[in-house]
C-alpha cells in the first residue's frame, strides 16, 4: 500500500556560492551555478525514513532567456528520503525564473510548490542579491520571518488533493502568461516533448554555419546534447537546455556490463536472437571475446519487457561520440522490427513486442571494447517503467566426457547437432555461466588443433571461434546468453587417427577469474560416487571387423562413456523407468572392444583389467518389447552413478555353511515342489531348498514347476489361466512315494516358506517360469513385496534364469542374494565377465559343456571376483569332480549326493 506524503521539508536549503553553507543572505547570481544546490527531505507525518516510489523534479522557465527544462533531483540518502539538485547552468541566466518542485510517488504527482527567483547579472564582483520581494511563496515558507539561513529545520506542507493541484497549475499558467512569452515557450517546449528536432549537428559552430541568419524550429547539437533555437531579437542561437523529454522519467538502459557483449546481433526479420559475424576466429585478435571487428559496437542481451511497456514509447538518447539503436522481438524471440542508428530516437514499441535488444555504436565506426559501454553514457528513457533486467541462472561448471566423434555445427542460431563417429576427432563440452571470464588451456601431447563453439541455453550456436593450433591459454568472456562451450580436438593431419591413448595424456582446463578450476573428468575415484552426467549422443556401439569399437549413428540409442582404471572393480547403479534397457561395454584405451553385458534393466558390477572406458548404451522399448526412437533429452529420465569398490557378495560370505541345495526339494525321494519334499530336506540337514514359483490368474504365488498343471496333478490347464481356488482343488498325483500322500496339494508361497522356517533351511526361489523373462516387472515387484511381508527378504536366494531377469531383480532389490543360472556355460574368457556383473550373486548352470581346464579356470577367476559357483548334477563322481575343480557347491535332486565326503 503506497505511503501518502503528508509533509515535506527542506532541511538544508542551499542557495549559496561555491557551497558556502552558512550565509546570512540568499544570493542567486549569474555565476552561482557551480555548486548552488537545493536539498529537500521528504517525511511521512513527520517521521523521517525511506518513502518508496518517490521521484522529485525541478521544473523551471527563465523568462528573459526563454530557457525551459525539467530536471530531476538526485536521491542522496535513500534511508532518509533526502534529495538534492544542482541548479543547471542554462537556468542561471539573468532575469526572472519561475520554478516549481514536483513530488511524484508511484508515478502520480502528489505535491507541487511554485516559487520565483531573480538571477542577477554579474557586474564586477561575482555576487548578486535577491531582494525580499523577489522570493516566491516557497521561499517565504522556507525562510524565517526574522532571518535568512540555510539550515532551515522543517517545512510542513499540507497534503494536496486534486483540487489543490488544479489550482496550483492554474496559478503557474497565470505566471506563465505574465512573466514570459507564453506562446513561444509552449511552442518550444512542445517541440521538446514531441522529440521532433528539425535537425542535428555535431557542433554549435556547424549549426551557426548552416543557418547564420537563423530559422524556425529547434536543432540538436551533439557535442553538448543541448537543443537550440534562434533568438530573433539577439540575432543568436540560444540553448534550450539538455534535449530530454519531460515524459521520459526513467532511464531503463542496463549499465551493468554483464548484460553486454561486443558481437553484432542480427536484425533480419524473423530470425532468432543470434550473432551474425561468423568469419572471425580466436587467432585474429588477442581479446576476441571482448573486442569485435570495426563498427560492430556493443549489444545488450535479450531483455524481457514488463507488461507496462507494451506499445509504450522509449526515448533513446545517444551522446557526442555514440549512436544508439534497438531491435524488437516477439514472445518467441523472433525479430519483428529494428531502428536505424541515431543519436536521438523516440520509438513507439509494437503491440506484439515482448523483448528488445539495445545497441551502442561509435560515430567513427572504430572497434568498440566492452569497457566503453559504461563511459558512453547513452540512455533509454521510459515514462511507464523504470528498468529492464535479465535473470541469470548460475550453474556449477562441469565437463562432459570425450567421445570419438565430431559435432555438427550448422551455423549461428542453429542447434548443435549430435556427434557422428570420426577417426581423427574427439568431442566434449563444458557447462559455463554467462557473462563470466574463463581461462581455457588445452595441453596436447602431439600436434593437434582444437575449436571452441559457444552455445545458448537452447543449445543453439552463438559463435564458432575457429580452429586453434596454438597451445597458449585463451581468455574467454562468455556472452550474456552463453551457457555451454563445445570443444573438438583433431589431428592437423586428418589422415592420422586420434588415438584414445593420446587423448588420455591430453589435459583441458577451464579456470574462472576467481581461480576456480574445472578439469576434465578421468574416472571414479576410490570410495567416491560419481554421477554420470556426461554427453549423450544418438549413437550405437558394436565390435568392428578389426576388433575395434564401432560407433554408428542410431536414432533409437543413447551412448556415453566414462574412464576406468586397470585392476579395479566398479559398481554402476541406475534409477530409471522399467522401459529403458542398458548395455555396458568395456574397451581399452586403444579402442579395442573387450566385453559387454548385453541388454538388461538397471546397473551392474564390472571388473576392469586394463585402463580404458566403459560405454553405456541405452534404448527404450514399447509394450511389445520393440525398440523405439529415443531423444537426447530423455537422458534426464534416468540417473546413473558409478563408484569404485573392492568387495563382492558380502552377505554370501556369511551365509555359506554347506555345499548342497536340493533341487525342487528332496525330489528324488519325495514328490517335487511339495511340502513333504521340503520337510525331508530340513530333516536331512540340507542347507538350501530350491523351489519353482508360478503366478495364478488371480495373482497368487504357488509352488509348481511347469506352466501347466497337467504333469503333476489330476487337472489340466495353464497355471496363469487358473485361480488359486481352482488349483487348490486339484490333487498332486505324480512323484516318488506319491502313494504315501493321497490328498497332496500344490503349496502356496507362504506354506513353502513356513516349512523351510521350521527346519532352518534356506529357500531358493526359481522365478524364471512365470513370465519375468518377457519383462513382467510388475510380477517382480509383487514377489519382492511378498518376501518382505513374510520377513525373509534377507534369508532367501532368488534364482534367475539368465542375466536379464537377474538385472530386473537386482535393480529392485540389492539385499537378497541371487543365482544367475546359465545353460551350456563355456570358459572364463568371455562368459565369466558377463556373470560377474551382479552384486551379491551366485553363479551356475546346467549341462556344462566346458572342458575341465576351462571350468578350473572359470572357478579360479570367480575366486578373484569373490563369486560363488554352483553346478547342477545327480551323479556323485561328477559332483566330486566339480568340487575338486573349484566349484563352491552342488545342486541336486538327491540329498545324499555328497556322502562321498
Amino acid at each position: 500500500m503506497a505511503i501518502t506524503l503528508d509533509q515535506f521539508r527542506d532541511v538544508d536549503l542551499v542557495i549559496d556560492k561555491a557551497n558556502d553553507n552558512f550565509i546570512q543572505r540568499q544570493f542567486v547570481s549569474q555565476g552561482d551555478y557551480r555548486g548552488r544546490t537545493l536539498t529537500v527531505q521528504v517525511t511521512d507525518n513527520g517521521v523521517i525514513g525511506e518513502v518508496t516510489g518517490l521521484v522529485l523534479n525541478l521544473r523551471w522557465q527563465n523568462q528573459a532567456a526563454g530557457n525551459t527544462d525539467l530536471s530531476a533531483f538526485t536521491l542522496i540518502d535513500k534511508a532518509n528520503s533526502v534529495f538534492r539538485i544542482e541548479y543547471p547552468a542554462h537556468m542561471m541566466t539573468p532575469g526572472k525564473v519561475i520554478a516549481n518542485i514536483q513530488v511524484i510517488q508511484n508515478g502520480k504527482t502528489t505535491h507541487m510548490k511554485s516559487f520565483e527567483l531573480t538571477v542577477q547579472k554579474l557586474a564586477g564582483e561575482a555576487v548578486g542579491i535577491v531582494e525580499k520581494n523577489e522570493y516566491s511563496a516557497l521561499v517565504a515558507v522556507l525562510s524565517d520571518a526574522n532571518k535568512f539561513r540555510t539550515d532551515i529545520d522543517s517545512l510542513e506542507l499540507k497534503k494536496a488533493d486534486n483540487i489543490d493541484l488544479e489550482e496550483t497549475n492554474k496559478t503557474i499558467n497565470v505566471l506563465d502568461a505574465k512573466k514570459a512569452d507564453k506562446s513561444f515557450v509552449d511552442a518550444q517546449f512542445a517541440s521538446i516533448v514531441s522529440g521532433a528536432p528539425k535537425g542535428t549537428y555535431a557542433t554549435l559552430a556547424a549549426l551557426e554555419l548552416a543557418y547564420p541568419q537563423g530559422t524556425e524550429g529547434i536543432f540538436l547539437v551533439l557535442e553538448n546534447g543541448n537543443w537550440y533555437y534562434w533568438n530573433a531579437q539577439s540575432k543568436i542561437w540560444l540553448s534550450g537546455g539538455i534535449y530530454q523529454s519531460e515524459k521520459a522519467k526513467y532511464s531503463v538502459l542496463p549499465k551493468n556490463l554483464k548484460y553486454w557483449h561486443t558481437f553484432k546481433v542480427s536484425d533480419t526479420l524473423g530470425v532468432d536472437y543470434i550473432f551474425n559475424n561468423t568469419l572471425n576466429s580466436l587467432q585474429n585478435t588477442e581479446n576476441y571475446f571482448e573486442t569485435s571487428v570495426a563498427g560492430y559496437g556493443a549489444y545488450s542481451c535479450l531483455l524481457d519487457l514488463p507488461e507496462t511497456a507494451y506499445s509504450s514509447v522509449l526515448y533513446l538518447r545517444g551522446t557526442v561520440n555514440y549512436r544508439i539503436s534497438l531491435i524488437e522481438y516477439n514472445e518467441n524471440a523472433k525479430v519483428i522490427r529494428s531502428s536505424q542508428w541515431a543519436n536521438t530516437i523516440d520509438w513507439t514499441l509494437s503491440n506484439e513486442c515482448r523483448k528488445i535488444a539495445l545497441a551502442i555504436k561509435r560515430y567513427d565506426d572504430a572497434p568498440m571494447t566492452l569497457s566503453e559501454v559504461s563511459i558512453a553514457d547513452c540512455n533509454v528513457y521510459s515514462d511507464v517503467f523504470s528498468g529492464i533486467e535479465k535473470t541469470f541462472i548460475e550453474k556449477t561448471p562441469q565437463f562432459g566426457e570425450w567421445l570419438q566423434g565430431a559435432y555438427n555445427f550448422g551455423g549461428n542460431g542453429v542447434i548443435v547437432g549430435g556427434v557422428t563417429y570420426s577417426n581423427f576427432r574427439m568431442s566434449n563440452f563444458v557447462d559455463v555461466n554467462p557473462s563470466t571470464y574463463y581461462r581455457f588451456e588445452c595441453v596436447l601431447s602431439s600436434k593437434y588443433q582444437y575449436v571452441l563453439v559457444l552455445a545458448d541455453e537452447n543449445n543453439k550456436q552463438i559463435m564458432n571461434c575457429g580452429w586453434v593450433t596454438s597451445k597458449e591459454a585463451v581468455m574467454i568472456r562468455t556472452p550474456p546468453n552463453c551457457t555451454r562451450i563445445y570443444m573438438m580436438l583433431a589431428c592437423i593431419d586428418s589422415a592420422k587417427t586420434f588415438k584414445d591413448a593420446e587423448r588420455l595424456e591430453m589435459n583441458a582446463t577451464f579456470e574462472t577469474q576467481e581461480g576456480i578450476s574445472i578439469e576434465q573428468y578421468r574416472g571414479p575415484k576410490s570410495s567416491e560416487t560419481f554421477p554420470v552426467k556426461n554427453t549423450w549422443f544418438n549413437l550405437s556401439i558394436g565390435k568392428g571387423s578389426d576388433g575395434k569399437v564401432s560407433i554408428p549413428v542410431a536414432a533409437n540409442r543413447l551412448l556415453t562413456r566414462f574412464d576406468v582404471k586397470s585392476d579395479k572393480i566398479y559398481s554402476i547403479e541406475t534409477d530409471a523407468p522399467s522401459n529403458y534397457r542398458f548395455n555396458y561395454v568395456q574397451a581399452d584405451d586403444t579402442g579395442n572392444y573387450l566385453h559387454d553385458t548385453y541388454w538388461q534393466i538397471g546397473g551392474c558390477r564390472i571388473k576392469n583389467d586394463v585402463k580404458g572406458y566403459v560405454y553405456i548404451s541405452v534404448h527404450k522399448i514399447d509394450e511389445s518389447n520393440n525398440a523405439v526412437e529415443i531423444n537426447l533429452s530423455e537422458a534426464a529420465n534416468f540417473t546413473i552413478t558409478v563408484k569404485e569398490t573392492t568387495v563382492f557378495n558380502e552377505l554370501l560370505e556369511r551365509r555359506f555353511r554347506s555345499r548342497l541345495i536340493c533341487h525342487r526339494g528332496a525330489s528324488a525321494i519325495e514328490p517335487e515342489n511339495t511340502l513333504p519334499a521340503f520337510a525331508r530336506c530340513g530333516k536331512l540337514g540340507v542347507w538350501g531348498c530350491e523351489m519353482d514359483v508360478q503366478l495364478t490368474k488371480d495373482k497368487h504365488f504357488v509352488i509348481i514347476h511347469d506352466d501347466t498343471v497337467d504333469r503333476t496333478t489330476n487337472g489340466t490347464g495353464r497355471v496363469d489361466s487358473l485361480t488359486l481356488a481352482q488349483i487348490r482343488a486339484l490333487t498332486v498325483d505324480w512323484g516318488p512315494n506319491i502313494s504315501n500322500y493321497p490328498d497332496l496339494k500344490v503349496p502356496t508361497l507362504k506354506e513353502a516358506v513356513d516349512t523351510c522356517r521350521i527346519y532352518g533351511t534356506i529357500p531358493v526361489f526359481d522365478i524364471g517360469t512365470f513370465g519375468l523373462g518377457n519383462g513382467d516387472v510388475g510380477a517382480v515387484d509383487q514377489f519382492l513385496n511378498e518376501l518382505s511381508d513374510l520377513g525373509i527378504i534377507r534369508d532367501c536366494i532368488i534364482l534367475c534364469q539368465g542375466t536379464f531377469l537377474a538385472s530386473t531383480v537386482r535393480q529392485k532389490n540389492k539385499l537378497t542374494p541371487i543365482i544367475v543360472q546359465y545353460t551350456g556355460l563355456v570358459g572364463a574368457d568371455l562368459e565369466a565377465r558377463r556373470l560377474f556383473r551382479f552384486e551379491n550373486a551366485y553363479c551356475g548352470g546346467w549341462n556344462l559343456t566346458a572342458t575341465d581346464d576351462q571350468l578350473k579356470d572359470l572357478y579360479a577367476v570367480g575366486k578373484t571376483y569373490q563369486l560363488q559357483f554352483y553346478a547342477i548334477t545327480n551323479e556323485k563322481e561328477e559332483a566330486k569332480k566339480y568340487l575338486e575343480l573349484g566349484c563352491d557347491f552342488i545342486s541336486s535332486d538327491y540329498p545324499d549326493i555328497l556322502d562321498f565326503e
